[in-house]
């Protein structure tokens, strides 16, 4: 009988073990997927716009900006900005004052000196020189220019003419001065004074 009960408590501790295992097994098998966290999307992010320059119409001006500049133009009623007046064209030029106030005249003199070529003896040669004159209120500040014409070789001198005042020039003021070479007078804003040597 003591050994009859001994089997019937082993046996049941078996078939308790076989059943535990069972149902841990089909526990494991029956379990949902393993949840996980849910991915977070963020949204997308905008690249930075890039720096645009603004660009000029032609013609126009950009109201200044810097420090303590004038405050821009504020838009006219319908909205729409003002726009600013067109710049100035640049004088291509300056500006004509016409004819110089001057008279310009040529005289022939005869000048002695001494040349190295013959022992320095006394020697006689015809020059030119010229002579300009103004009635003009005021001085003017003239540049002459005396260019051989076949060759183009040319000198020049610049010397002030006071008002109302006439001066000389010639070779004493480094220009060749030979009979034929244009003569140039050049006193801006006045137009040049073009003559030829006689």
């Amino acid at each position: 009988m003591a050994w009859s009960k001994t089997r019937i408590a082993a046996a049941l501790v078996a078939w308790f073990c076989v059943c535990f295992a069972y149902q841990w097994w089909h526990r494991d098998r029956n379990a949902g997927p393993t949840e996980t966290a849910a991915a977070i999307e963020l949204p997308p992010v905008a690249a930075p716009a890039a720096e645009r320059t603004p660009v000029r119409p032609a013609g126009l001006a950009f109201p200044p900006t810097a420090a303590g500049a004038s405050p821009p133009l504020a838009p006219r009623e319908d909205g729409r900005p003002r726009r600013l007046a067109p710049l100035p064209a640049p004088s291509a030029e300056p500006e004509d004052a016409g004819e110089m106030p001057v008279v310009v005249g040529f005289v022939h003199k005869t000048d002695i000196f001494r040349d190295s070529s013959t022992d320095y003896e006394t020697q006689r040669r015809v020059v030119n020189e010229g002579i300009v004159s103004t009635a003009d209120d005021k001085p003017l500040t003239i540049t002459v220019i005396d260019t051989d014409v076949p060759t183009q070789e040319s000198s020049q001198a610049t010397f002030v003419l006071p008002k109302g005042g006439e001066k000389h020039f010639g070779m004493h003021d480094g220009l060749t001065m030979a009979s034929g070479d244009q003569l140039t007078l050049r006193s801006p804003p006045y137009r040049d004074r073009v003559q030829q040597i006689p």
